[in-house]
């Protein structure tokens, strides 16, 4: 994150691989174009932002040319308490620009992060210190190591879990579509030339059998052999 166009160009000399904007810069137009021109990749923060001022900062970098944008929501607040943070105006970001989003996170703990990712995150940002005993505005909230370690393990476990969507029956969920539903069976023996009333039909497990929405399809109907009972 440069905060002036030197830094920027030091930045860009040793070679980074993109410019994160810090959400004090959203309005600070000449200094977002300048970096833009650097044709990096901007990953632009939008803390204490409307949404019409982020929008005149995406325009500004894109009508340089640049137009790999990442947008993170954030709450410059720190810490930010987890009631403030609207999650779903990370959705609005994303709806509107039609550009990849995520956070900028300085919430305590790993709720928001996951829970963003869940939403459509791309980016997480998490302040980071080795103890939060050390002098500084953001020692006391940031995540140790550890719990940086952890929280990419869940969001890990998260993606796997989200799929791809596709409502469909998986690996073992194949027995349960036997073990777990029902068929139509008879109750009784009915013997041949009997009308099939639902007094003479159960619907039990497991389903070897007729599916019981074709029920209606069996009531009326007269055997032409007898069943034996279940």
């Amino acid at each position: 994150t440069p905060f002036e166009e030197q830094k920027a160009n030091f930045l860009n000399k040793i070679g980074v691989p993109a410019f994160k904007i810090a959400s004090g810069d959203i309005k600070t137009i000449p200094f977002l174009q300048y970096i833009a021109k650097l044709k990096k990749p901007i990953i632009l923060s939008t803390g204490a932002s409307y949404l019409k001022e982020v929008e005149r900062a995406v325009k500004a970098i894109k009508n340089t040319g640049n137009k790999d944008i990442i947008l993170l929501h954030c709450v410059s607040n720190y810490p930010a308490r987890v009631e403030d943070f609207n999650l779903r105006a990370m959705i609005t970001l994303k709806n509107k620009f039609k550009l990849p989003v995520g956070i900028s996170d300085h919430t305590q703990g790993t709720t928001i992060p996951i829970a963003s990712v869940a939403l459509g995150a791309k980016v997480i940002e998490k302040h980071l210190t080795i103890s939060r005993k050390l002098r500084g505005p953001d020692h006391f909230f940031a995540m140790v190591p550890g719990e940086l370690k952890k929280m990419v393990e869940e969001i890990r476990k998260l993606e796997k879990a989200l799929g791809n969507g596709i409502k469909k029956p998986v690996g073992y969920e194949f027995k349960e579509r036997i073990g777990a539903r029902r068929s139509i069976y008879a109750s009784c023996d009915i013997p041949p030339g009997e009308i099939i009333t639902a007094q003479n039909l159960k619907i039990v497990r497991h389903a070897h059998g007729i599916a019981p929405e074709r029920i209606n399809c069996i009531l009326g109907k007269i055997t032409k052999f007898r069943i034996k009972k279940d």
